[in-house]
């Protein structure tokens, strides 16, 4: 990608064995740009919220289980 990074910090992907569960959990965690430096979302948020929707798209057409 070029432009600047669309994740002010990391978007971490965890697997995580749930016992009872036949397929580990899928867990994403990030922390999008704080309002008090986008005031409506749309600069920052928005395209981060839309990119981690791409990255979970992804891994459920690679056969993850999310």
């Amino acid at each position: 990608m070029s432009g600047p990074p669309i994740f002010s910090r990391d978007c971490a992907e965890f697997l995580v064995q749930v016992p009872g569960l036949p397929k580990p959990c899928v867990v994403m965690a990030n922390h999008f740009t704080s309002k008090g430096t986008d005031k409506t979302g749309i600069e920052r948020r928005l395209p981060q919220a839309s990119r981690v929707k791409d990255i979970v798209d992804g891994r459920m057409q690679q056969g993850s289980p999310i």
